[in-house]
């Protein structure tokens, strides 16, 4: 349970600032962020860093967005006076990002027909290839419903992103009827946002400061799921929901409430949640929901109901990333040595260890010692 509490605190709390977005050859450290940490990670921890000198801010026309490749919707030649668009940076590499993107197919239904276009925009480094995004879309896309770009050059993400002091995705960028931005940040904001845009009366100049308590708000209700203390997690979760129910709803905040519900054993409503995730997850082959399941609902040591329901979702993660994920295996690796499956939990296990990057195959072995049935040492968190 510490290190599923140190890896979700991690999710939860480094979401402002995740994976920098770096420039083609910095290929190791993009690779980094996809493995659990066991650390939390918030801006106070990093070093201090030059400088950067901002140069788009909101109020400010929009730059121009240029892309090699338009995967699915109409290419999006220039910002149109009277239309809203929603620029969202993303990598394939960064989990944050792809956990966001049912709940940005959700915006795009909502707000389409209120001229709304957003756009998926992912640029070229080492890991980042066209070949694996145009991979990721052909699979996710069409259930996703919005429109998706790809640079080779990052022309676009230096005039957006880097204009913009923004070294993190996912981030958003919103830009008004008028060519203007709107909005620059996280996308988990997007719904106080969009809506004010949208029918005129988004302050930009207020924008920052609104984030501002937003993020605090989400961050308490965060650190509390993550607690000692289960029921008073949940009861900051219950805060947050009556005061702004949108926010509650951010995926960031699901699996670690279905976690705080398992640890207070609250197996009924930990059920009903989990079975109309699990079936959502497996309609939509979201291997973001199945993965998230299948790690907070096999902590559930007491219900082997619940337990069973963990597998599942592990295994049609599996049956999605397979091939080719060692966040698959790990996962379905996981869940088995929780079961007390051992024998398929060594068999995952060494897949998950074979596909990782030679550079951090000692690294994943001593992550899954438990699964490969070898002596763990001493959990210090």
């Amino acid at each position: 349970m510490k290190k599923l509490i140190a890896t979700w605190l991690t999710v939860l709390l480094s979401a402002f600032a995740i994976a920098d977005d770096k420039k083609p050859g910095d290929s190791k450290e993009p690779a980094k962020k996809t493995i659990p940490a066991t650390k939390i990670i918030v801006a106070k921890d990093a070093p201090a860093k030059a400088k950067v000198e901002i140069t788009l801010r909101p109020g400010d026309a929009a730059p121009a967005l240029k892309a090699d490749k338009w995967f699915q919707g109409n290419e999006v030649k220039a910002f149109e006076a009277g239309k809203v668009y929603v620029v969202e940076f993303w990598a394939v590499w960064c989990g944050p990002c792809i956990v966001m993107m049912p709940h940005l197919s959700e915006l795009h239904h909502e707000f389409k027909s209120k001229g709304v276009t957003i756009i998926g925009f992912s640029s070229k480094d080492t890991i980042n290839s066209v070949e694996k995004v145009t991979d990721f879309v052909e699979k996710r896309g069409p259930k996703l419903g919005y429109t998706f770009a790809y640079e080779d050059n990052r022309d676009t993400n230096a005039k957006f992103m880097k204009a913009a002091g923004q070294s993190g995705i996912p981030c958003s960028f919103v830009i008004d009827k008028a060519g203007k931005i709107a909005y620059i940040g996280h996308p988990m904001f997007l719904d106080a946002v969009l809506p004010k845009v949208v029918d005129g009366t988004w302050d930009c100049s207020k924008g920052e400061a609104e984030s501002t308590r937003l993020k605090e708000q989400y961050t308490k209700a965060a650190k509390a799921l993550m607690s000692k203390d289960a029921e008073e997690g949940l009861a900051e979760y219950t805060k947050l929901a009556q005061a702004n129910p949108w926010l509650a709803k951010v995926p960031y905040l699901t699996s670690p409430r279905l976690s705080a519900m398992v640890k207070a054993k609250k197996f009924d409503d930990v059920k009903n949640m989990a079975s109309g995730m699990l079936a959502k997850g497996i309609a939509d082959s979201d291997p973001g929901i199945l993965g998230n399941l299948a790690r907070s609902l096999r902590e559930a040591n007491d219900n082997k109901e619940i337990q069973g329901m963990a597998l599942k979702a592990a295994e049609h993660f599996y049956k999605i990333d397979g091939p080719k994920s060692m966040g698959a295996a790990m996962t379905l690796a996981q869940t088995h040595e929780a079961l007390g499956n051992k024998a398929e939990a060594k068999k995952f296990a060494e897949q998950a260890v074979e596909r990782a990057p030679e550079t951090l195959k000692a690294r994943f072995r001593e992550m899954l010692k438990g699964a490969l049935g070898e002596e763990k040492k001493a959990d210090s968190n």
